[in-house]
């Protein structure tokens, strides 16, 4: 679930955000027995995310693994583009 922290309450106080029904019902699917159940990845910003798994305290406990993926520079995105252009032989 891309930019996972849209689904926390924005605290418009809008009566129509139906984020936290959507977090209700992924939280029981996270912790039903069947054995076909999905396996959810919530990616977002990495402050965005925090408020995200503070916005309900059973959300963290049903996480098993985080990872941080660090930024990358303008010059590394250079060299990827580089390299990814060069193994296409497009440079």
């Amino acid at each position: 679930i891309d930019e996972a922290y849209t689904l926390t309450p924005s605290g418009s106080g809008d009566s129509k955000d139906f984020g936290i029904k959507a977090l209700e019902i992924i939280m029981q699917t996270m912790t039903s027995e069947e054995k076909d159940r999905p396996v959810f990845i919530f990616a977002g910003y990495k402050l965005q995310m925090e408020s995200f798994l503070q916005a309900n305290p059973g959300m963290s406990r049903r996480i098993a693994f985080k990872f941080l993926f660090q930024d990358y520079t303008p010059p590394q995105l250079a060299q990827i583009a580089t390299d990814k252009a060069r193994h296409r032989g497009l440079a």
